[in-house]
């Protein structure tokens, strides 16, 4: 006769154990059956297709070896549900990041590849992914901080993530259809720069933890946290914003500055103050020569008080350090974009073309430059500039200049290499 409980913890085991079929069988289907067939776009496409697809395979080896007999039913039970919990986790986020990388603009994975490459990163696979919430771009390696952490259980599966990467862009559909506010992912592709190569914050802030690495932010209101211990946080976030700023003018303050400024209401936890950021922006800009632009950005956010605990916050200790090292950097890059009586000229023809919808792929015979076309963009009429024909237009000139200098890099290379 079986003591009381054991019929109940037997049935409970098996749950779970039915419902790690049931996901086991829902995996394996969407790998054999639904992943060749999504069309994902960009050059990583079947590097990610061979991750979900070799996750799940991993996850059976798991599965599958031989588990100790001994285990008592209680946590034979904890260890089902677990798994479990876990299988189901990772089914579904592999889900969602297939399905919600297909779906974005093959000119904005140009606009990207584009980008990171002329801050000189080296090949790191990223994805941009559409999310439905309302958080800011963010960047987050899924295999590493995502994915990894829920399988220490699994052997094969940990190990088979501890030597990968993916790095997962989020966007908004608001921003996926603006080509212009793809601006502001030059500070998430900062983000990837900054942890796989530069390090430079981590060097002020070893404390830095992991998951303040990367991530969005969310405009709405943060639980209460030590503003000191958010420190590290905010330093990164002035790191990534400087990149950007350096390396690609006023656009990526205006996108700011347009999307975010004025819609806080108290501190954050992972991003310092706008207003503050904007500040170092505007003083960024004006050290490269962007003057103009620099005193209209100030001029706007002085005209908006903010909250004292906004307009009152301390930026890092370290920040002016921090700073100086990443103008170092991007000056021995070679990626710094300074204005100059020639940018001046170019970015004023270029804003003219634009607000005609007049093709924009070479100014007086010389290419246009990307970053040219973007701050371009800054002085278009605002009733061309909210039209979805200026939108396709936009997008459409971003494409072709950035194809053309692929292929001149393709060309260039195929021409020097030795015979």
């Amino acid at each position: 006769m079986p003591l009381l409980g054991q019929q109940g913890e037997s049935y409970e085991t098996e749950l779970w154990e039915r419902r790690i079929k049931a996901i086991r069988s829902e995996y394996r289907n969407f790998v054999e059956n639904e992943i060749p067939h999504l069309i994902i776009p960009g050059k990583y496409s079947a590097y990610l297709k061979r991750i979900v697809s070799d996750l799940y395979y991993k996850i059976e080896s798991s599965l599958q070896s031989p588990r100790q007999p001994c285990l008592s039913s209680d946590i034979s039970r904890i260890l089902s549900a677990t798994t479990s919990y876990n299988l189901s986790f990772a089914w579904h986020t592999v889900l969602d990041l297939s399905q919600n990388t297909a779906s974005t603009p093959e000119d904005l994975i140009f606009f990207m590849d584009s980008i990171y490459e002329r801050l000189g990163g080296e090949e790191v696979p990223y994805f941009i992914k559409l999310t439905l919430t309302d958080l800011v771009p963010g960047t987050i390696d899924i295999c590493r901080y995502v994915l990894k952490p829920f399988f220490i259980n699994l052997r094969d599966a940990f190990n088979f993530l501890a030597n990968k990467k993916a790095y997962i862009i989020f966007a908004t559909p608001s921003l996926m259809k603006n080509p212009i506010d793809w601006a502001l992912l030059i500070h998430e592709a900062a983000h990837i720069l900054e942890e796989e190569h530069l390090r430079i914050v981590a060097s002020y802030y070893p404390q830095l933890e992991l998951e303040q690495y990367l991530g969005g932010q969310n405009l709405g209101p943060t639980s209460s946290f030590e503003v000191e211990e958010a420190m590290p946080s905010w330093a990164l976030e002035i790191a990534c914003d400087m990149i950007a700023t350096i390396s690609c003018g006023p656009i990526f303050g205006y996108r700011i500055l347009s999307n975010y400024f004025g819609k806080e209401r108290g501190l954050h936890e992972t991003h310092p103050p706008i207003k503050k950021r904007l500040e170092l922006i505007s003083d960024e800009l004006e050290r490269n020569g962007w003057e103009q632009e620099a005193n209209d950005m100030r001029a706007r956010i002085q005209q908006v008080r903010m909250p004292e605990l906004i307009e009152n916050a301390t930026l890092p200790e370290h920040c002016p350090a921090i700073i100086n090292d990443i103008r170092e950097e991007t000056e021995s890059r070679g990626i710094i974009y300074r204005c100059t009586a020639g940018a001046r000229e170019r970015i004023r023809s270029l804003g003219e073309r634009l607000n005609g919808l007049k093709p924009c792929l070479s100014i007086q015979e010389q290419a246009v430059d990307l970053r040219d076309l973007l701050n371009a963009a800054i002085h278009v009429n605002e009733q061309v500039s909210e039209t979805v024909e200026f939108r396709d237009f936009l997008a459409d000139m971003i494409r072709l200049i950035t194809a053309r200098d692929i292929y001149r890099k393709h060309e260039s290379s195929i021409t020097h290499q030795p015979s």
